[in-house]
């Protein structure tokens, strides 16, 4: 009977490392797509999880009128609740934009602030962005 409730033992034991293996993995991969209007700017709705993955990348950008320049940083909610804390600094929102995320112990579900800074301040401007976590 010892035999058996050792092999128990250690079967449940693979079974949770297995699990906290994949629940700290990374979300390389992961796409935050997002779109709006805004005369001043917004918060994205969608977010990536994100806890050890290095990079956030645009990898789609549109903006209308096309000539409207946008600024974007990615934020996050301590606990998804309260205020927005910025990770990082802002960064001019295009295609190919890359932002550097720490590495952290918690799982963050990072969303962007998209900003409408030129000289179309005040207008309403749409844009629309596709971002995705890469190791590289």
């Amino acid at each position: 009977m010892k035999k058996k409730a050792r092999k128990i033992v250690v079967c449940v034991m693979v079974v949770m490392s297995i699990f906290a293996v994949c629940s700290t993995a990374f979300a390389v991969g992961e796409t935050l797509s997002h779109s709006g209007t805004s005369k001043s700017g917004y918060y994205t709705t969608n977010s990536v999880p994100q806890k050890h993955d290095p990079y956030l990348k645009c990898q789609a950008w549109t903006t209308n009128p096309s000539s409207a320049t946008m600024r974007a940083y990615p934020v996050y909610k301590k606990n998804d609740v309260g205020n927005w804390i910025q990770i990082v600094d802002d960064e001019p929102a295009r295609y190919g934009t890359k932002f550097e995320l720490p590495s952290h112990n918690d799982l963050w579900h990072v969303h962007l602030r998209i900003m409408n800074v030129g000289s179309y301040q005040g207008y309403s401007v749409y844009s629309s962005g596709n971002w995705q976590l890469v190791d590289a």
